[in-house]
Parts: C-alpha cells; structure tokens; sequence
C-alpha cells in the first residue's frame, strides 16, 4: 500500500487543529478520508481495509458528521501509550464501524440477491391477450395495409426467460373492407378466398426470444411467431404466400411501460420467407405496433419479474 496523503484532511481544517505531522504520513497507507456521511465513510471501510482505518480516530457528532482527531492519537502513540479520552473513543468508534460496515454489507448483500432472482422468470396478470392493428402492413411486392385482430393464449401466467414455446395465436381475422393498396389473407380456416374458404394454419406457436431493460424494469419481451401465413394479393394480379418458419419466424415484441403491455410491435427487419407463389420477392416484412389487451376487455396486462 501507498503513502496515505492528509493533505485534503488539511484543506479542510484550515486553522491546522487536526493537522497530520509530516514525518507520520510515511507510516500511514493511501485511502481517501474525507466524507461528509456514513454511506461515503463504508466505502473508506471497503477500499482501505480496517488496518487503514485504525490509523485514524474518527468521531461522530448526532448529525452524522465525523471529526478527525490524528494528531492527538499520533502523538500519543510516540510517547508510548494512549490518552484516557482515546482509551475511552475507540470501543465507541468500533462498535459504529462495525454497525456501518454490516448495514452496507447487508444493503449490497440484498441487492445483488433481488437482482438474481428477479432475472429467473415473468408473471403476466392474465394469460389471454388479444393485439389489434389499425392498420398492420405486410410488404411484398408493395406495401399492403389492412386492420388485423389476433388473439391467443399464454401456456401459463409465468414464462420462463428462455428459448421455449410459450403461447398460441388462435384467431388471426383480417378486416378486408379497411384494406389499401391490394389484400392479404390469414390463412385461417374461414377467410374465403376466390370463392373458397382458405386453409387452416393455426394454432401459430408462440416462443420467447428475449427482453430489453435494465432489471427489474423490463422495457420489451420479444417473442418469435412460427406458422403465421398470409396470401397477399395487389392490384397487379400477383398472390403471394408468405410463411415463417422456425429457422425464419415473425418477430415481434410486446412494449412494456411502467409494468403494462400497451402494445405489440413488429420487427420489421426480421422477414418471413416465401412460401408460394410465381414472381414474387423471396420475402415479405411486417411493420406496424396494435394495441394489446386483456381478450374481451379494454383491460390492460400487467407484466411482473418473479
């Protein structure tokens, strides 16, 4: 260890009362030793060590300052003994280090334990959500516009934070009437399509991906879609099936604020493939965020880390 430098000791008492002789600051190791609260005088406790707090006597007055009383306990330690009033100071001052030093312990100890075991899973107020659109954007060839509603199901009200199946989407309904610049169909079991009822793919698998925030506040909860299917058909004639798959699935992520799911965004950057279809782009993206609530309700989803 260093040469503990009092100089800032001395820049604080101007009139020199708590003054450090030279010739003792060789003996002293380096710490800082300045703090103007309990909290700041922990940190000393850790960085220096206790070995470099006992160089110094420290005192505490009801407001929680500290004076420095080293020269008086310098002295005494040359004459060979202690004074009676250092005699008396040190089982004080010991005990309120101790006292210091276990709250801070104690304070990190408990953090850092929150923070590990916060991390582990998500608890959702309910596990039935329904997302609407309006309107989602699905482009191919160009950019198609339609309001969608889907609806789907959480296995559980906890999800464990890794890559696993964790939901369904079991109703995908495209509001054809709102639809700009051509169509797009999900492909669901009863949209009719060229006079005949499209084919069904659902349930389309839910699956974590992963968060974004700083724990404990969670920002996003990105999930991968699997199966979602859609023809999409433009003025120019064309119709194009688009379906994502596991090794290139939808991905989207819940928005969290304050603790509540208010919406679902699309990771535009992030295309499905193409499934069939002549001259069509070999990929189709998604864009667009709906607003996300409890199914039949105008409730909200709480979201929690457990």
């Amino acid at each position: 260890m260093g040469v503990c430098d009092h100089s800032h000791i001395m820049a604080a008492d101007p009139r020199g009362r708590n003054r450090v002789p030279t010739s003792d600051r060789r003996e002293r190791p380096r710490c800082e030793c300045l703090f103007t609260n309990r909290l700041l005088v922990c940190k000393v406790l850790v960085t220096c060590g206790l070995s470099a707090l006992g160089d110094t006597r420290w005192r505490f007055d009801e407001r929680g300052s500290r004076t420095v009383h080293a020269a008086a306990a310098h002295r005494s330690a040359r004459r060979g003994g202690r004074s009676f009033a250092a005699d008396q100071e040190r089982p004080q001052m010991s005990a309120r280090w101790k006292l210091l030093l276990s709250a801070f312990t104690v304070t990190l100890t408990l953090a850092c334990c929150v923070g590990a075991a916060s991390a582990r899973n998500i608890s959702t107020s309910n596990q039935n959500f329904r997302i609407v659109w309006t309107p989602m954007t699905i482009t191919s060839t160009a950019g198609v516009e339609c309001d969608v509603t889907m609806e789907g199901s959480f296995h559980y009200r906890t999800i464990v934070k890794s890559d696993s199946l964790i939901g369904f989407i079991t109703k995908a309904v495209t509001n054809q009437a709102s639809c700009r610049n051509g169509n797009f169909f999900a492909l669901n079991g009863r949209e009719v399509l060229a006079g005949a009822i499209a084919p069904q793919t659902l349930p389309w698998h839910v699956r974590y991906e992963s968060f974004t925030g700083t724990l404990p506040n969670i920002t996003t909860v990105q999930i991968k879609i699997i199966d979602l299917s859609y023809l999409i058909t433009t003025f120019g004639g064309f119709a194009c099936l688009y379906k994502s798959t596991a090794a290139a699935p939808a991905v989207g992520h819940f928005t969290v604020v304050l603790g509540t799911i208010v919406g679902f965004q699309w990771r535009n950057e992030r295309a499905i493939p193409l499934f069939n279809g002549p001259v069509c782009p070999a990929v189709a993206t998604l864009a667009n965020q709906g607003e996300v609530t409890l199914l039949g309700t105008t409730t909200r989803i709480r979201l929690t880390l457990i």
